[in-house]
């Protein structure tokens, strides 16, 4: 599987990952380098599939599940980037909009700026960093 993030406003294609934030290299593991992968992965793909059961008003607060095709698209972004020897990020959250979010820090000592990639569709999603909008991509198989 292969999953590319376009860039809409360069026209380039570019490969998302959290510490790192964009790469040209696809995403390409080969079995002898699955001990190099963030162990943190685990997780985050965890917390993805848990997203599965969410319904609506899921923070009590009339809060947006996310769709199954969000979800999707958050999994195959996150499969990429796992794939790609990326650092995990540090957090994954679904949005009261019915987004998922991954969030990176700058690092432990510097906490900020934080990186966000928001996850808006099947096929949508923002990269943000300090809370600016970086770039906007579509999403592809």
């Amino acid at each position: 599987m292969s999953l590319t993030l376009d860039d809409r406003k360069n026209s380039t294609t570019a490969f998302c990952g959290s510490a790192s934030i964009c790469s040209d290299q696809p995403p390409a593991v080969a079995f002898e380098d699955h001990e190099l992968i963030d162990p943190r992965w685990d997780e985050i793909l965890k917390k993805l599939l848990s997203f599965f059961n969410y319904e609506d008003d899921w923070d009590g607060m009339d809060g947006a599940a996310a769709s199954a095709t969000v979800i999707g698209a958050a999994i195959r972004i996150a499969l990429t980037q796992r794939d790609a020897l990326h650092p995990a990020p540090d957090a994954v959250s679904m949005t009261c909009n019915g987004t998922i979010t991954f969030e990176t820090s700058a690092s432990e000592s510097e906490p900020f700026p934080i990186t966000t990639l928001e996850v808006l569709s099947e096929t949508d999603a923002e990269l943000y960093v300090g809370g600016e909008v970086l770039k906007t991509f579509t999403i592809t198989k």
